[in-house]
């Protein structure tokens, strides 16, 4: 039945976000999921958290990324389509690199290179959930200059926290 074929997408659509959510963990320094407004942040890493000071899991990313940026960044997101679907341009990119600069703690810039997937919110995707409520999954990286030196920054000061 059609209901059934929707079901089975829906369950491989969570099953490679989930891939994708747990690779981006392993390779990348953190991963994060964006709202679909691209502002929100739906889930956040202890490492974006340390890196700006302040838990950022329901905070906006425009709190800690200028405007000029954000500008940047609602241009990559705008040309991404939903899961399944093409772009107003044409077939959508299923990744997206973008290079941004955060507002650290201590008034230090940070720069990250973002790789963006538009998809279904594994962790709380449901049965009702519908493709164009698909969230944004990013695996962030630190760029190149002071990469160790940053991780392990943000590892020590994870590791202060639960002293």
């Amino acid at each position: 039945s059609v209901l059934k074929e929707l079901y089975q997408v829906q369950r491989l659509l969570e099953s490679e976000t989930g891939a994708l959510s747990s690779l981006f963990s392993m390779v990348g320094d953190m991963s994060i999921w964006l709202a679909p407004d691209g502002d929100r942040i739906l889930q956040s890493h202890f490492r974006l958290d340390d890196l700006v000071g302040q838990q950022m899991q329901g905070n906006c990313l425009s709190s800690v990324m200028s405007s000029e940026e954000m500008s940047r960044l609602r241009s990559c997101l705008s040309a991404m389509a939903p899961p399944g679907e093409s772009s107003e341009s044409g077939e959508a990119p299923p990744v997206m690199k973008l290079t941004v600069s955060i507002d650290g703690k201590n008034s230090r810039k940070d720069d990250l290179d973002l790789y963006i997937v538009r998809a279904m919110e594994g962790h709380k995707a449901t049965q009702t959930s519908k493709l164009s409520d698909s969230a944004y999954l990013i695996g962030a990286f630190f760029v190149a200059k002071d990469h160790n030196a940053r991780v392990n920054d943000a590892v020590e000061g994870s590791a202060d926290e639960n002293d």
